[in-house]
């Protein structure tokens, strides 16, 4: 372990029993990101506050972990820390309860910003190693399940295994950039950039 902090060139070493349990990916994250970010008020303890520790706790696998990990850090580095998504998130349908990886809902925090036309429910699902080797009946379900999603007012963004793992800085940002997208206009006027500029500068 002291090889690996050697490695990285960190300067301090907090260590808790909840971040050695992350996935060793997440790790090597948090540390990349120690190293190429600075924080906005100077202070590189800063990031251990931002860090959500409880990632095993409400998330369902270590790829769900890395994609929430970067998703934290994207968020709070470039977009103010103004988005949320919920973890393992139940979603009922008539009969039919799914639990999706993450959702997005502009009812939430958004919802004195956005009229009904602005509103957003997105589903965001990170598609493990074990969904390659789904059989077609796993097809068949999960097909339904994305249409009954869709026909319920949500959005679905799927990323694979590989791709979160590989590159799970260019996931979050990706899934960012839809959301932001797809959320337009605030209702009230001005720009989504606009608005997060101000939250930002309230906040700091």
């Amino acid at each position: 372990m002291e090889r690996f902090y050697d490695r990285k060139r960190v300067s301090h070493v907090i260590i808790t029993d909840e971040f050695l349990k992350l996935p060793r990916k997440c790790q090597e994250m948090f540390f990349e990101y120690m190293e190429n970010f600075q924080m906005s008020d100077g202070n590189p303890y800063r990031a251990f506050s931002l860090i959500n520790f409880g990632y095993i706790e409400n998330c369902h696998s270590p790829i769900e972990m890395i994609f929430a990990m970067a998703f934290d850090i994207v968020n709070y580095q470039y977009y103010g820390n103004v988005l949320t998504i919920n973890p393992q998130e139940e979603i009922k349908i008539d009969a039919k309860k799914y639990v999706a990886d993450f959702v997005f809902d502009t009812d939430g925090e958004f919802s004195q910003f956005y009229s009904s036309e602005h509103a957003l429910k997105l589903v965001i699902e990170c598609d493990g190693h074990e969904y390659h080797k789904i059989s077609k009946k796993q097809v068949k379900y999960d097909n339904e399940r994305d249409l009954d999603l869709k026909m319920n007012g949500y959005e679905v963004l799927h990323f694979s295994g590989s791709q979160i793992y590989q590159n799970p800085w260019k996931c979050a940002e990706d899934a960012i950039k839809y959301i932001l997208s797809r959320i337009g206009k605030i209702s009230k006027g001005g720009s989504v950039d606009e608005w997060m500029d101000k939250t930002t500068q309230e906040d700091a």
